[in-house]
């Protein structure tokens, strides 16, 4: 398979483009949106480059303190994934039990000549826990999707340019 390179490319007019406008210490969440939206048609076995263009000068110090900002904020991407992640199969487990209960709910309906009830609530029970299943499925292949895309722009090479 052939590796290619990907380049990112980000134009910044002005210095303040670059960090949350109430925090300077992080970065800019327009731009960590833009630059993982532009990561988004490139293959596992692409290079990814991210090449700043602006118009104002940067000295190394600032272009390393800007690269750790950007490390940073998909660092934290991952972090707020997983904690996303974690909270999500507990709703998922909670469903499930639910799913159980009416289903164990249904069969008492069915034994007690509550025939037409039992089969509704069956059928309740059965789509929750199904729904459960697919969202267990859904979310390992999205979650491992992302960590990856994640992982592979902590990982990438940063350079600058000026205009």
């Amino acid at each position: 398979m052939k590796k290619r390179l990907k380049k990112i490319k980000v134009i910044l007019e002005e210095e303040s483009e670059l960090f949350n406008k109430f925090d300077n210490d992080e970065l800019s969440k327009e731009l960590g949106e833009y630059i993982f939206q532009e990561y988004e048609n490139v293959k596992d076995s692409d290079s990814v480059v991210i090449e700043f263009y602006t118009s104002f000068k940067l000295d190394e110090s600032k272009e390393e303190d800007i690269i750790k900002l950007i490390r940073h904020y998909f660092k934290k991407q991952i972090e707020e994934s997983n904690s996303y992640y974690k909270f999500d199969n507990i709703k998922k487990i909670i469903s499930f039990f639910v799913g159980m209960l009416i289903i164990f709910i249904s069969d008492l309906c069915y034994y007690r000549s509550s025939h037409f009830i039992g089969e509704v609530l069956s059928i309740v029970g059965s789509v929750a826990i199904w729904g459960v299943f697919d969202g267990i499925i859904t979310t390992i292949f999205n979650n491992r999707i992302n960590k990856a895309k994640l992982n592979k722009l902590i990982k990438s090479k940063i350079m600058f340019y000026n205009i």
